[in-house]
């Protein structure tokens, strides 16, 4: 099973309420974006299982598609609506 966070348009949710609530859908952050690629790749390497290796692509495939600006070497900062 995925994580709350997981998008399966692309990428994860980065905005909850306290209580888990997702309360923004749409709006990305670079450094969150990067931080659960890093985290996930950690915990595969760290344990092993392939799901976690899923998950860093997963994150990855959206840094890639979302975040780099025009197929250049820049990444924007924040993409909203783009997970759609």
């Amino acid at each position: 099973m995925p994580p709350h966070a997981f998008d399966e348009k692309g990428g994860f949710f980065h905005h909850f309420l306290d209580d888990g609530t997702i309360y923004d859908a749409d709006t990305r952050h670079l450094v969150s974006s990067t931080r659960f690629v890093f985290n996930y790749a950690n915990a595969y390497f760290q344990t092993g299982e392939e799901i976690h290796r899923v998950w860093a692509e997963h994150g990855f495939a959206f840094l890639k598609n979302h975040h780099l600006g025009g197929g250049t070497a820049i990444f924007l900062a924040a993409t909203s609506g783009s997970s759609s």
